[in-house]
């Protein structure tokens, strides 16, 4: 197969994986994702007030950028005719898959000099299909959209160079760039700042450039605030919001606190430990042997800050994990020179081997998976198979709220032809309601009142995951609390 064909057919497989996933990913791996992104468009769409959204939006400390994009897809779908918030948000998942496929591209493009000819399709592989990537690339999240613009950072300084035209004029449109990452995610401002030390100390670039860097970047964040005024209702800079909020009046660790090894931990076992481990390894080899990269100078800072920070979740992480191939590879091209033995490629081979069987496995995994525990692919369910119907839930057993806490009821996702019954009325005592055989009965999968619905004659019609990916999902560990996925039971079985 000639080098054109094989790097088509990898193209299709690239595009038939994001697609796939993008289809199947439905919901949010984390609330902050639907709850600060699509919810709090909801403000300015319609569905919600002040008074519905979660407590960042009283300290008014999340950037706004990223919901009025949100909004403006939805306006324009809804012009279209397509109103379902479930398409809607389907829609939001491919324009996020084709914009990672975008940048991944040009940052490929960019490095593309630094890979020796042999390994860059495989770079290019692990560049778009590591078994995690397409479920991370294809989420409409600040760490998603922040990482995006991240690579095509590092990409643009890599390319560049002394004889462009109207450099001054570049270094402008960078820092609009640079802006619109920060703006994404506040936390990519510490790589952000390693990469403008490089452009000082490595490249030693010249005062005028930087100055143009920084005015194209202070006018973006500037444009920005003032739309954050705009959604907040008063003058507003959200980023000082966040810092104060977060680290000055430490309201972070009431979240929860972890030790400083906490993603060193994670970052060996949650990609498997076979993956894990030759990342770590191989992010350890990219730093000594290639310190003088600029993806050095993003991504060491990055992860030590957060590693210093006391709250601490993986998901911060993900700003950077698309530059995971590229360490892997430039590392393999940095030791390969000094370990040609016998014994290295004896390795090499079956590891590699195995690898590919691990990798494959994920990503089957993660193209037909529901997002975290599946509640909004219950709320899909519903939403396309049922008209008007009664829904019973118990406890935490209601999808369409996440209990009680403020701001965290999917206005965005509400059915009124749901009508949510407590099944606690029935299972009391001397109660004189019953059970009806078109109802429906919501339950966590760890609730022993399926026991009772199956003396009434209840079978279980719908899972939010499949089994047969909880199965899967015993070695994978994506996603750890299987007790706590919802259960649809129901008298009549559907085809």
């Amino acid at each position: 197969m000639s080098k054109k064909s094989k790097y088509g057919l990898l193209g299709a497989v690239v595009v038939v994986v994001y697609l796939t996933t993008a289809l199947n990913s439905t919901g949010y791996h984390h609330p902050d994702e639907h709850y600060q992104i699509i919810e709090f468009a909801g403000l300015k769409g319609g569905w919600n007030t002040g008074g519905d959204l979660c407590w960042e939006y009283d300290s008014q400390m999340r950037p706004t950028l990223q919901p009025m994009i949100a909004l403006l897809v939805f306006e324009t779908l809804n012009a279209l005719g397509i109103g379902n918030p479930f398409s809607q948000a389907t829609v939001l998942r491919i324009i996020s898959c084709l914009f990672a496929l975008f940048c991944i591209r040009l940052f490929i493009r960019a490095v593309k000099p630094q890979i020796e000819e042999k390994y860059r399709i495989v770079f290019v592989a692990l560049s778009c299909l590591l078994w995690f990537l397409p479920a991370i690339n294809v989420r409409f999240s600040s760490e998603a959209w922040a990482g995006f613009l991240l690579l095509l950072v590092v990409a643009f300084l890599v390319q560049t160079t002394d004889c462009r035209p109207q450099r001054r004029m570049y270094f402008f449109g960078m820092g609009v760039l640079w802006a619109f990452c920060f703006e994404f995610r506040y936390q990519t401002g510490i790589s952000l700042l390693g990469l403008f030390l490089w452009l000082i100390w490595v490249k030693k670039e010249k005062t005028a450039h930087l100055l143009y860097l920084l005015s194209g970047g202070a006018l973006t964040v500037i444009a920005c605030s003032l739309l954050d005024s705009w959604y907040y209702g008063n003058v507003v800079f959200a980023p000082w919001n966040y810092f104060k909020t977060t680290l000055i009046d430490e309201m972070a660790p009431h979240f929860g606190a972890s030790p400083w090894y906490y993603y060193f931990e994670n970052m060996v076992s949650r990609p498997t430990p076979l993956i894990g481990w030759l990342i770590v390894v191989a992010l350890v080899v990219f730093v000594v042997f290639q310190p003088k990269n600029p993806a050095v100078w993003c991504l060491v800072p990055f992860i030590l800050v957060h590693s210093l920070i006391a709250h601490k979740e993986l998901r911060f992480l993900f700003p950077t994990v698309n530059f995971i191939p590229f360490v892997l590879i430039m590392a393999y091209q940095s030791l390969l020179p000094e370990w040609k033995t016998k014994l290295f490629r004896a390795v090499t081979l079956p590891v590699c081997v195995v690898m590919m069987i691990v990798n494959a496995g994920g990503l089957l995994l993660l193209m037909f998976k529901p997002a975290s525990d599946g509640n909004i692919e219950m709320l899909r369910y519903l939403d396309k198979n049922y008209e008007q119907v009664r829904l019973y839930t118990i406890a935490w057993s209601n999808p369409y709220t996440l209990g009680d806490i403020k701001g965290l009821t999917p206005h965005f996702y509400s059915n009124d032809r749901v009508s949510v019954k407590n099944l606690q009325n029935v299972l009391a005592q001397n109660s004189d309601e019953r059970l009806q055989n078109n109802d429906l009965v919501m339950l966590l999968a760890c609730y022993h009142e399926a026991d009772y619905l199956e003396k009434q004659g209840f079978r279980v019609e719908y899972r939010s995951i499949p089994v047969w990916i909880e199965k899967l999902d015993r070695f994978y560990q994506v996603y750890s609390q299987y007790s706590n996925i919802f259960i649809l039971y129901s008298k009549k079985q559907r085809e």
